[in-house]
Protein backbone atom coordinates (compact mmCIF):
# COMPACT_ATOMS: atom_id res chain seq x y z
CA UNK A 1 0.00 0.00 0.00
CA UNK A 2 2.47 2.61 1.11
CA UNK A 3 4.82 1.35 -2.39
CA UNK A 4 1.49 2.61 -4.09
CA UNK A 5 0.93 5.66 -2.73
CA UNK A 6 4.57 7.15 -3.47
CA UNK A 7 3.85 5.99 -7.10
CA UNK A 8 1.27 8.23 -7.40
CA UNK A 9 3.12 10.97 -5.58
CA UNK A 10 1.47 11.47 -2.76
CA UNK A 11 3.02 12.46 0.49
CA UNK A 12 3.36 10.33 2.86
CA UNK A 13 4.00 10.37 6.85
CA UNK A 14 5.76 7.63 9.00
CA UNK A 15 4.55 6.81 12.42
CA UNK A 16 6.62 4.47 14.46
CA UNK A 17 8.12 3.97 17.69
CA UNK A 18 11.20 2.72 16.10
CA UNK A 19 11.25 3.40 12.67
CA UNK A 20 12.98 1.15 10.28
CA UNK A 21 15.50 1.41 7.55
CA UNK A 22 12.90 2.09 4.89
CA UNK A 23 11.38 5.24 6.35
CA UNK A 24 14.71 6.58 7.37
CA UNK A 25 15.65 6.29 3.90
CA UNK A 26 12.65 7.95 2.45
CA UNK A 27 12.28 10.67 5.39
CA UNK A 28 13.56 14.13 4.92
CA UNK A 29 13.54 14.88 8.85
CA UNK A 30 12.86 12.87 11.89
CA UNK A 31 10.52 14.13 14.60
CA UNK A 32 10.62 12.65 17.77
CA UNK A 33 8.49 13.34 20.75
CA UNK A 34 10.01 14.30 24.28
CA UNK A 35 6.59 14.86 25.90
CA UNK A 36 5.14 11.76 27.79
CA UNK A 37 1.78 10.94 26.63
CA UNK A 38 0.81 10.34 30.17
CA UNK A 39 1.34 13.29 31.75
CA UNK A 40 3.95 12.01 33.57
CA UNK A 41 7.31 14.26 34.48
CA UNK A 42 10.95 12.95 34.22
CA UNK A 43 12.53 12.67 37.12
CA UNK A 44 14.52 15.04 38.49
CA UNK A 45 18.43 13.78 38.23
CA UNK A 46 21.61 14.67 39.67
CA UNK A 47 24.72 13.80 38.03
CA UNK A 48 28.27 14.02 40.10
CA UNK A 49 31.37 13.70 38.57
CA UNK A 50 33.34 10.44 38.45
CA UNK A 51 36.00 12.06 40.98
CA UNK A 52 33.39 11.69 43.65
CA UNK A 53 33.57 8.93 45.92
CA UNK A 54 31.06 6.52 46.89
CA UNK A 55 30.91 7.30 50.27
CA UNK A 56 30.06 11.01 49.63
CA UNK A 57 27.38 9.95 47.09
CA UNK A 58 25.77 7.96 49.37
CA UNK A 59 25.90 10.63 52.28
CA UNK A 60 24.32 13.48 49.43
CA UNK A 61 21.98 10.75 48.44
CA UNK A 62 20.91 9.59 52.21
CA UNK A 63 20.62 13.60 52.74
CA UNK A 64 18.32 14.59 49.39
CA UNK A 65 16.18 11.45 50.68
CA UNK A 66 16.13 13.17 54.68
CA UNK A 67 14.99 16.48 53.02
CA UNK A 68 12.42 14.69 50.83
CA UNK A 69 13.49 16.79 47.80
CA UNK A 70 12.54 13.36 45.37
CA UNK A 71 8.83 14.29 46.61
CA UNK A 72 8.67 18.46 46.25
CA UNK A 73 5.93 19.15 44.53
CA UNK A 74 3.88 16.09 45.03
CA UNK A 75 3.09 16.74 49.09
CA UNK A 76 1.83 20.05 48.59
Amino acid sequence: MILQKQKKGSKTIFLSATPAQYELDLSNQVVEQIIRPTGLLDPITYIYPKSVSFEDLETSLDLLIKKKLHLEGFLD
